[in-house]
């Protein structure tokens, strides 16, 4: 189920008091999933998850079906839980700041991958991508989550670990402390910056720097072979004309003799040289 929150309240010491006590607590070592849900715009912590603090915020929260009432008084913390690397063993506790918290009311927790992007870590949900493993990148020191694929459900199992686990253990803060808002992400993506490739830049700002990227342009072309720029192509085809005198002309690539005059079109000049209109054109010109 994926679910949507209202707007947040805050609440009373005393009412806090009141709901921390009949909090929906997690048994230590249970296991469960955490699936990773772009529909939850929040994530949302189960079974497998500890509290560690309250904001003192509560919500309310409604499935994404007319058909299910809201669920009120949803309340917002911090929770943790522990993954097990399946390979070596070793296991790290994940802490899930701005999250709602349902306890034994939700049988697997739920991860907004957006809000884990937003902290600052590479998460891959797309099991079709060649260029990425599946799962969630903690660290240059290639700690990582790893996500398996069940049915058309992407996630991990973890368990609820002990408070001596959450202290020993090396924890990663997946997502933020500060306070997330799923109706503006578009104020925390990256801006995009000009991009230049080999000198050319994308962004073309008026006639002349166009002129100017063209330049640039034509240079790298050249650098690649003499035959893409006209840079290089023409003066090359200019110095290979010799002329003798007036009876005895001899011209490159044998446009001409002395036997028989042979029209040259630059479509035909073209296709023999495998070259640009525009370039067999100016050649023509140049040579005739």
């Amino acid at each position: 189920m994926a679910y949507a929150t209202t707007g947040r309240r805050n609440i009373s010491s005393a009412r806090q008091l009141g709901l921390l006590e009949r909090v929906q607590m997690t048994t230590p070592g249970h296991v469960a999933q955490t699936e990773i849900d772009n529909h939850a715009d929040t994530c949302c912590l189960g079974l497998n998850f500890i509290p560690l603090s309250f904001t003192g915020e509560m919500c309310d929260v409604s499935p994404y079906s007319d058909e299910y009432k809201p669920m009120e008084n949803i309340s917002i913390c911090t929770g943790a839980t522990a993954y097990q690397d399946p390979i070596m063993g070793a296991a790290i506790i994940l802490i899930v700041h701005e999250a709602l918290w349902f306890g034994n009311k939700l049988k697997h927790s739920l991860l907004n991958p957006n809000q884990v992007r937003a902290n600052g870590f590479m998460i891959c949900n797309d099991p079709f991508d060649p260029h990425r493993q599946l799962g969630m990148e903690l660290e240059q020191d290639e700690t990582f989550v790893s996500f398996t694929v069940n049915g058309a459900i992407i996630g991990f199992e973890s368990y609820v670990p002990t408070n001596e686990e959450v202290m020993q253990f090396q924890s990663y803060e997946i997502t933020s402390e500060s306070k997330w808002r799923p109706d503006n992400l578009s104020d925390a993506l990256p801006r995009p910056a000009n991009r230049e490739v080999m000198g050319v830049d994308r962004h073309w700002q008026g006639t002349q720097r166009a002129q100017n990227n063209s330049h640039q342009f034509d240079l790298f072309l050249s650098d690649t072979s003499s035959a893409y720029s006209d840079l290089t192509l023409l003066p090359r085809l200019i110095s290979a004309i010799t002329v003798h005198d007036e009876h005895n002309r001899e011209r490159a690539a044998a446009t001409e003799s002395n036997l028989r005059q042979t029209i040259i079109e630059p479509a035909m000049l073209m296709k023999r040289w495998n070259i640009g209109l525009e370039t067999a054109t100016k050649t023509l010109r140049a040579t005739t």
